[in-house]
């Protein structure tokens, strides 16, 4: 079963490796948050991101997930690309509400796993999320059983969703295990 998740963002803090990720990172790598663009580029990147799973092959076209019409819509649609010098090796879309911000979707250049740029996308949307004094970012959803989606239960202030009685509740932080 899918779990929904979203940090509640009124007294959040990023743990220490969380922290320790952002301030290295930014020391490495150059990023820019500006408008949803899909590009030849990104889209390249993107086919490179899903040939790593079993399911990759599937997907042909970036704009399976993301369209022109995602920098409008349903709200406001940002992107983050992060380059390493001129190299783009990662792109992240999320989109803006009143209240909160919400992950859509990312990928990252699959010969920079080991720097975790998923994560480190996902902690400059936090950070955007707080200065614009939003109350939630929603990280989208992962599973109750182990799944490639563990790292979104490695939060403070993390809420799931309860299917039963349709509120959020608070979600203690799992610090997710090494998959082999």
């Amino acid at each position: 079963m899918t779990v929904p998740l979203r940090i509640r963002l009124d007294g959040f803090s990023f743990s220490k490796s969380q922290a320790k990720v952002l301030r290295t990172h930014r020391n490495y790598f150059q990023f820019r948050i500006a408008p949803i663009e899909v590009t030849a580029e990104k889209n390249q990147l993107f086919l490179r991101h899903c040939n790593r799973f079993e399911f990759g092959h599937h997907y042909t076209d970036l704009r399976t997930f993301i369209t022109p019409n995602s920098r409008f819509l349903p709200v406001q649609g940002l992107e983050i690309e992060v380059y390493d010098q001129s190299k783009l090796v990662a792109c992240s879309y999320f989109h803006v509400g009143q209240q909160s911000i919400c992950a859509t979707y990312c990928f990252f250049d699959p010969d920079y796993t080991e720097f975790s740029l998923g994560n480190f996308t996902m902690y400059l949307e936090i950070e955007l999320a707080i200065r614009l004094k939003k109350q939630w970012y929603y990280t989208g959803y992962a599973h109750q059983r182990p799944s490639q989606f563990d790292y979104k239960y490695n939060f403070n202030n993390l809420e799931s969703m309860d299917w039963v009685t349709e509120q959020w509740v608070p979600h203690p932080r799992q610090i997710p295990q090494k998959r082999s």
